[in-house]
């Protein structure tokens, strides 16, 4: 057992799949939830720089929490 894996099968799985994470770069062209605002007829937020205000919540204040999370989100904090 390698740490919480149970064979080395499972372990290079693993380890692929995070060599793929690194290899995709997060943009606003790719971002998921931009795309689906789109078909949904919402439109797109207001984007500066590569970086994005993210939807707006029911009180139009602050970003929904998908895209607080996002490190494109103008008002994304590192924890």
């Amino acid at each position: 057992m390698i740490g919480n894996l149970k064979n080395k099968s499972e372990y290079d799985y693993y380890t692929n799949m995070k060599e793929v994470f690194k290899l995709t770069k997060r943009t606003l062209k790719n971002c998921s939830v931009i795309k689906e605002g789109i078909s949904l007829g919402i439109g797109i937020p207001k984007q500066y720089d590569s970086m994005c205000e993210g939807y707006a919540n029911e009180d139009g204040d602050e970003p929904i929490e998908r895209c607080k999370m996002c490190k494109l989100n103008t008002t994304y904090e590192i924890n």
